[in-house]
Parts: structure tokens; C-alpha cells; sequence
């Protein structure tokens, strides 16, 4: 005797949703796969890039779209760092609001985490990078907190 019973075979609405999401991305991420070469690559980062930083950068973390970006990324190891140095600059940037900022180094993050092509080397270069601004904002800081 159950004090409440329910049927585990119904299917929520959420559910069809999330799998029409996923098999929309998966569809895309295809798509860019076989779309993308070295005659269009300047367009696609052109127009990829415009959207996010548009749409998706200023969003809550949406949990699956950046991985468009970060699949287009990972085409080529050698463009891992164009999209490093662009979540970098975003943080960096003082006329950014805050939650841009914050979204920036999230998504670097991100990256730098998922990314297959992001070796020792390039997680060095940013564990350095963001331990020099580290300590850099705490020396033009030091003052607020004394």
C-alpha cells in the first residue's frame, strides 16, 4: 500500500520538450560539422560569435547552448584560444555590467573544463593569467579592505 501512487511511464511535458531541445542541438551540431570549412570558418565565428555575445552571454547560464559555441571551437585545436582570450576580455572589461563579467569567466570556465583540445600548457597560461589579475586587483584594492 502506496500512500501515493503514481504511473512512472507518463511522460511529463518538460520531458518532450528537453528531448526536442536535444535532438534540435544534436541536428545542429551536425550541421556545423559538416558546414564549416576554411573558405566560410571567418563567417561562422562572425555569426556565432554575434549571437552570443548578444543573446546567450547575458542570459542565466542557459545549461546546453553554449555548447554550439564551444563545439565550434573544438573543430579545430587551434581556435581554442580565440575563444579564451574572448571569454577573458569579457571579464576583464570594467564597462561590462557585472553579471556579463561574471558570465565570462563562467563560461571560460566552462570551456577550459569540457574542451578536449585544452591541454596543460593552455590551462596554465589561464590558471596564471587569472592569478596576475588576482593579484593585481587585490594591490589596486588593498586600500578598500585596510
Amino acid at each position: 500500500n502506496n500512500l501515493f501512487s503514481f504511473d512512472e511511464s507518463v511522460k511529463k511535458p518538460e520531458d518532450e520538450i528537453g528531448n526536442k531541445l536535444d535532438s534540435l542541438l544534436t541536428q545542429f551540431l551536425q550541421y556545423i560539422k559538416s558546414n564549416v570549412s576554411e573558405k566560410n570558418f571567418d563567417m561562422w565565428y562572425k555569426v556565432l560569435l554575434l549571437a552570443f555575445d548578444a543573446h546567450i552571454l547575458k542570459a542565466h547560464f542557459p545549461p546546453n547552448v553554449p555548447f554550439v559555441l564551444f563545439y565550434f571551437f573544438n573543430l579545430h585545436s587551434s581556435l581554442k584560444s580565440m575563444i579564451m582570450d574572448y571569454f577573458w576580455s569579457v571579464f576583464i572589461d570594467k564597462n561590462q555590467p557585472a553579471i556579463v563579467r561574471q558570465s565570462g569567466i563562467m563560461y571560460l570556465s566552462s570551456f577550459v573544463n569540457r574542451s578536449k583540445s585544452v591541454g596543460k600548457a593552455d590551462l596554465k597560461r589561464i590558471i596564471l593569467i587569472i592569478a596576475d589579475w588576482c593579484h593585481s586587483y587585490i594591490r589596486n584594492n588593498d586600500s578598500l579592505f585596510s
